[in-house]
């Protein structure tokens, strides 16, 4: 009875953990301004991408004769490893291209008795296809995508390129955003969180984004279990078309 209670507790912890870990988010924070800030992780845990820390200093006590002599032992070991890595790549090698010679036979042979119809292969590819439209478009709907800020100043030094680019932007972020508003789930805009401008007195593009992006973490074990029920169905479909033939 005691080793059954211990079992239970351990499998409800389990369950616990993996539920936990399923209701986690997949997170990225952008945010660009003079330089480029990115972040990302998963759940409480968020590691910084960028910009990348400076390199540490160097200490001279690093460098005695000592760790000197490790380091070199240490080179020499690798040295030795990657030799006899290349060896066995070689020998691999070696071995592939007699078994690729062996293959190609065998293929010859069966394409010659190959008798396989037009219509299953066609099958496959509008499969895909349709898989890449129903889940794909409703894998966009598990994003939760959030613009905090998206600022855009045209500048440059040729007021005509300038216009022309502004214009540009002008037609592409309201397609950009109807996008993101239809494909994904989009917090609500906030007031002014949006500016785009032409300033012809300045000699360069001013861009200012903060963007946050979130996927839960179960939403792509859905996408996987969609995507291996999709894969079952097709071959048994293809089967059976194969065999009708």
């Amino acid at each position: 009875m005691i080793v059954l209670r211990i079992l239970l507790y351990i499998l409800l912890g389990i369950i616990l953990l993996v539920g936990l870990l399923l209701s986690f988010h997949i997170k990225i924070y952008l945010h660009l301004g003079d330089e480029l800030h990115l972040r990302a992780g998963l759940g409480p845990i968020m590691l910084k991408l960028a910009p990348k820390k400076p390199p540490k200093p160097i200490d001279l006590r690093d460098y005695t004769y000592e760790k000197h002599q490790k380091r070199l032992e240490k080179d020499r070991k690798a040295a030795l490893k990657k030799k006899q890595k290349a060896a066995e790549k070689a020998e691999k090698k070696r071995q592939d291209k007699l078994l690729a010679e062996k293959a190609e036979e065998v293929q010859a042979a069966l394409e010659e008795a190959e008798n396989a119809p037009d219509e299953v292969k066609l099958f496959t590819v509008f499969e895909i296809i349709r898989f890449a439209v129903t889940e794909l478009g409703r894998f966009g709907s598990y994003m939760k995508t959030d613009i905090r800020m998206l600022s855009v100043t045209v500048g440059g030094k040729d007021p005509e390129k300038i216009a022309k680019t502004y214009g540009i932007l002008c037609s592409a972020l309201p397609l950009f955003m109807d996008f993101l508003q239809a494909r994904t789930s989009m917090h609500p805009l906030r007031p002014n969180t949006i500016a785009l401008n032409a300033d012809f007195t300045s000699e360069k593009l001013k861009i200012q984004i903060d963007f946050r992006f979130r996927l839960r973490f179960f939403s792509i074990v859905r996408i996987g279990w969609h995507a291996l029920v999709w894969f079952i169905k097709a071959k048994i479909k293809q089967t059976q078309a194969a065999a009708a033939k």
